[in-house]
């Protein structure tokens, strides 16, 4: 059985983390559990309680879960093998090529984040997991990847630019609706997500679908947006495994984004 695991990462110690994962069981992926923190992901293993509320914690939880490892884990989350500083050749690539559609990379730092992701990388090499900055993966040997859900996206749904499903900033997005419109454009836009994936991914619209539907205001919209940048996640680790994904970046630092369609010029973004 082939798994992965995709983690919408906080890049500070104190915030949550989405968690997805996914296996492949049949020939066909699906959705084995979506959590919008890591209590919520414990529990699901059986764990009542949670003594570690770290993402490499969570990576654990996935192989509980999975009866053994994940075969690749995709975060999105900066990640090195030399120390980060500031912008890395990776988010510079990935800035040019997706820019104008507004989905260029934030700018990490030393601090942010900083020993977040230092010491997952570690903890996730010290576990078998090598950092992936080329292509292929290879047969048979654990990968981490470094992936980035909004130009993601741009190959999911197809569209040209950024797509607008972000809570906080429905304002943004839909200047002159009232709370109600901009909630139910928000819920749109979270549907449109989840069709798209709900058909690369069983199980998706069945785990998060009514949650849309039913909830009475933004706030309760936020732990789905965190459980759909997870799966996200998981999908751009999907199409690394199928090779249907692209690193940008260096030997140092890739970000992976899945390939252009069918027809379109390949993004290969390398320093």
């Amino acid at each position: 059985m082939t798994a992965v695991l995709g983690i919408d990462a906080a890049w500070t110690p104190e915030a949550d983390s989405g968690y997805a994962l996914v296996a492949n069981m049949e020939g066909r992926w699906r959705l084995k559990a979506a959590s919008s923190n890591i209590g919520d992901f414990a529990r699901r293993s059986g764990l009542e309680s949670v003594a570690r509320r770290d993402i490499v914690f969570g990576v654990e939880i996935g192989a509980r879960l999975l009866g053994g490892k994940a075969d690749l884990v995709a975060i999105d989350m900066p990640l090195s093998i030399d120390p980060i500083t500031g912008r890395r050749c990776s988010d510079k690539s990935v800035s040019k090529r997706f820019g104008a559609a507004q989905c260029a990379t934030h700018s990490p730092s030393a601090t942010r984040p900083g020993e977040v992701s230092n010491r997952f990388r570690a903890a996730c090499e010290n576990a078998g997991y090598a950092l992936l900055t080329t292509m292929p993966v290879a047969d048979g040997k654990l990968a981490l990847a470094e992936v980035y859900p909004h130009p993601a996206l741009l190959r999911l749904l197809n569209i040209p630019k950024r797509h607008p499903y972000k809570v906080s900033k429905t304002l943004t997005y839909w200047k002159s609706h009232s709370p109600e419109q901009r909630l139910d454009s928000l819920k749109q836009s979270f549907s449109q997500i989840v069709v798209a994936l709900d058909a690369a991914i069983e199980g998706v619209a069945g785990t998060i679908g009514e949650e849309i539907v039913n909830a009475p205001g933004f706030s309760a919209l936020k732990p789905v947006e965190d459980k759909i940048d997870a799966i996200v996640c998981a999908w751009v680790g999907i199409e690394i495994l199928k090779g249907r994904a692209e690193p940008f970046g260096d030997a140092s630092s890739a970000i992976w984004i899945p390939k252009a369609r069918d027809g379109e010029p390949n993004d290969i973004g390398r320093c």
